[in-house]
């Protein structure tokens, strides 16, 4: 019986607590994402045949997210964005969002997603919480800074897409988008302020 989780080196034991969704349907079908995202809390040793991967992305911008799901589901994700000029963005789930890559778009290709209802989970690598709120307006950061970046290039005065993804930014970001949520009257929007 499994009594903890690792990943390069962090160990998690008793339970892990964050959000979890379904991953099999691109994001603007699970547009507004906290509402169709659930709170879990689930016993480690009840976690087994699980793959775990970090969200790189998050992490720059301060908030360090471990995904799950189990290993056993073998459908390989879509790309975050299409590289064709013509056609634009591309269809993506949360976990190409969360595993997109910052050298150029992408997500990466090494996460599967399952049949009928494939759930992903995610939380917090530094044992804060995440909400469903937090965890809506994390995707939609990053959503955003993708497609502005898509649109432009770096030889015409915009600086890398790393140099996007700070702190500050999401801060700023995050404030405004629970502003704006609020004036949508989003109640669950109205509980405490803690993105970062």
């Amino acid at each position: 019986m499994r009594t903890h989780l690792s990943l390069e080196g962090k160990l998690w034991e008793g339970h892990v607590t964050g959000v979890c969704w379904q991953d099999d349907r691109p994001l603007d079908k699970l547009r507004p994402v906290a509402d169709n995202t659930e709170l879990f809390c689930c016993p480690v040793q009840h976690l087994d045949d699980v793959l775990l991967q970090e969200s790189h992305v998050a992490e720059l911008f301060g908030t360090p997210l471990v995904l799950m799901r189990r290993q056993s589901q073998f459908l390989t994700i879509p790309r975050h964005y299409v590289q064709d000029e013509h056609t634009g963005p591309g269809p993506t789930n949360p976990t190409a969002v969360l595993l997109t890559s910052i050298k150029n778009g992408f997500a990466s290709d090494t996460w599967y997603a399952g049949n009928g209802r494939p759930w992903a989970m995610a939380w917090r690598k530094d044992g804060k919480p995440l909400t469903p709120e937090t965890f809506e307006t994390i995707l939609e950061f990053i959503s955003i800074v993708v497609q502005d970046i898509a649109s432009v290039f770096v030889s015409d005065g915009w600086c890398p897409m790393k140099e996007q993804f700070t702190p500050q930014a999401f801060q700023l970001f995050s404030r405004r988008y629970f502003r704006e949520q609020r004036e949508k009257g989003r109640l669950s929007f109205e509980g405490p302020f803690e993105p970062l």
